[in-house]
């Protein structure tokens, strides 16, 4: 081989080596293919060129093809790989790598969540970056500043006092130091426990600053929209505000007025603020007022249903029943007293009207018998009506009132907690028929339900008249039996309870 051509293959070689070399330091080129295109508007294109890498988490991604102005602005479409999707929510700056200051675009905070970047689409979001001047002036301005420090320290420490300030000020470091190394020696335990939640902290804020960033930019970005879609809406409101302040405003003049008026003791409010007389008789109403709403509370009110299968006789012989109902409210104020108000149908009650003659010397006329001479009539009395008032004495209750629209008097006779009940009960002193008797055990079981037992008007006794004429008027007639029936009973609390379970309510 002669020495031109050795000479040629160390210069091919040299080559090859200084153009691996500058590739290495100013990050490899290469022509990217295929893929689709984006583009993203820069405030400055400096140090950008055609060719130039776009990269994510450091790896290739895609090239710039081409750069031109718009407006004030450089847009950059670049071609990315086939592979790779960009997302709405990505964010590329520009930034400087290799010893050369070569510029390439880097793209990072994409989510699956965003959707897809088509081809043509374009990158919204826009990282800061700074340049290599912009660092450069910074410095040179950072070095105008120290340059002014030392300027200022030359002139305050020079001369033979300078000096000896100075070495006041050493000695004093100096002490300060050895008192700052004590602190430390004695809390080293807590200093590097407290350095260790410190680095726990910086780390947990390094790995969240990002995401915070981008979630306090997304919520500016939809404050914008927000802003600029309801933006006339929000002007309409702030008028409606203005009215509402100037509004608010007259309230308080009027409500001023009031109060100074007030204070003065005129009209009917101020009297009763400046009067220590009508404020204590006001007191003293609304404590009465509290009072009978106190014991209105305490009121509790039972309902109750009671049906007896009552016994007659019949015109032709043989027997006829009918159900005579009861049903009443009761009031009860307190444990031991109570008052109650009823409804009585009985189908086979009656009335009967005697209407006698007297002689000139106001005796009752009477006949070639004996007998006195009298017209009875009967009539059909099926709703009667009670109101009683009770007292009870432990297991003893005493009634007295009206008992089906007659005067009457009862006591009832409670054992077991009150679920066996005896009950004896006598009204219509007046009926010549003799008074009517009433007698009767009642058994309360599943709390609400009551069966019923007695016997009724034992001593009805009508004379022939009478019980002719309720023959001929009714067909039937009442006669003293044994009766059976069954009832419910229901407290307030019971109905509380009930209502939500009945159907439509």
């Amino acid at each position: 081989m002669s020495t031109p051509v050795r000479v040629g293959i160390f210069v091919a070689l040299l080559l090859g080596v200084l153009l691996w070399g500058t590739l290495k330091l100013t990050g490899e080129r290469g022509i990217m293919g295929g893929g689709y295109r984006v583009s993203l508007v820069l405030e400055s294109a400096e140090g950008l060129r055609a060719g130039g890498f776009v990269r994510m988490a450091g790896v290739p991604i895609g090239q710039v093809e081409s750069i031109e102005l718009e407006g004030t602005s450089a847009r950059i479409h670049v071609r990315i790989k086939g592979d790779v999707r960009l997302r709405e929510d990505c964010q590329v700056t520009a930034k400087t790598t290799g010893i050369l200051g070569d510029r390439f675009l880097d793209i990072r905070g994409c989510t699956d969540a965003a959707p897809e970047i088509q081809d043509g689409g374009e990158i919204k979001r826009i990282g800061v970056s700074t340049s290599l001047d912009e660092i450069t002036s910074k410095l040179s301005g950072i070095a105008e500043n120290i340059k002014s420090v030392t300027d200022a320290l030359s002139s305050v420490l020079g001369g033979k006092k300078g000096e000896e300030q100075f070495g006041a000020m050493v000695e004093d470091l100096r002490g300060t130091i050895h008192s700052v190394r004590q602190i430390v020696e004695e809390n080293r335990g807590d200093f590097s426990r407290s350095m260790a939640n410190f680095r726990k902290i910086s780390e947990s804020l390094g790995e969240s600053a990002p995401v915070i960033a981008d979630k306090l930019e997304h919520a500016a970005e939809d404050i914008q929209e927000f802003v600029k879609n309801n933006r006339g809406r929000l002007e309409k409101d702030l008028e409606q505000f203005d009215k509402m302040v100037a509004e608010l405003s007259e309230s308080a003049k009027s409500l001023r007025n009031i109060t100074e008026k007030i204070d003065k003791g005129e009209g009917t409010l101020g009297k009763l603020v400046n009067d220590p007389a009508l404020a204590d008789s006001l007191t003293k109403t609304i404590g009465d007022v509290q009072g009978a709403v106190e014991k209105i509370g305490q009121l509790k009110i039972g309902v109750e249903y009671r049906g007896e299968v009552m016994m007659a006789d019949r015109q032709g012989g043989g027997s006829d029943t009918g159900m005579k109902n009861y049903l009443s409210v009761r009031a009860q104020p307190r444990p031991d007293k109570y008052f109650r108000f009823g409804v009585v149908v009985d189908p086979l009650a009656a009335e009967i009207d005697r209407s006698r003659e007297y002689d000139a010397t106001g005796a009752v006329r009477l006949d070639d018998k004996g007998n006195r001479v009298e017209a009875v009539t009967a009539s059909s009395k099926d709703i009667r009506f009670s109101v009683e008032i009770a007292k009870r004495y432990s297991f003893l209750t005493l009634r007295g009132g009206l008992l089906e629209s007659t005067a009457g008097v009862g006591m009832d006779m409670q054992f077991f907690r009150d679920a066996l009940m005896f009950s004896a009960e006598g009204f219509d002193f007046a009926r010549d028929a003799r008074p009517h008797l009433k007698v009767r055990a009642e058994y309360t079981f599943l709390r609400y339900i009551t069966a019923n037992v007695g016997y009724d008007d034992p001593l009805y006794r009508p004379d022939t008249q009478e019980r002719n004429i309720l023959f001929e008027e009714f067909g039937a007639r009442r006669r003293p039996s044994v009766f059976f029936g069954g009832g419910m009973r229901f407290t307030d609390e019971d109905l509380k309870t009930l209502l939500p379970f009945i159907p439509g309510l």
